[in-house]
């Protein structure tokens, strides 16, 4: 089950990672399809009914949400110096 959780958090980070100049500035429509792309792999890797919340298991797994995502990561490649070491 763990392996299954980390190869998820690799694989959809590494996508939205990829793509993050790509995605700012993307109609709302599109963002919000990711953002339901992303919460159905983490309800399916966490094997959670559907009474629970797909937040709470996106905390769970550390993930931002998307628009979120996408802001922190451009702002961390514009402005590196300000990555805590």
């Amino acid at each position: 089950m763990d392996t299954a959780k980390d190869i998820t958090v690799a694989v959809v980070g590494s996508r939205l990672d990829y793509c993050n100049s790509v995605l700012y500035g993307m109609p709302q429509a599109n963002i919000n399809w990711l953002q339901h792309v992303q919460n159905i792999f983490a309800g399916v890797v966490a094997w959670a009914p559907w009474t629970v919340s797909s937040l709470d298991i996106c905390h769970d797994f550390h993930w931002l949400p998307v628009s979120y995502h996408i802001t922190f990561k451009l702002c961390l490649i514009n402005h590196p110096s300000s990555i805590p070491v």
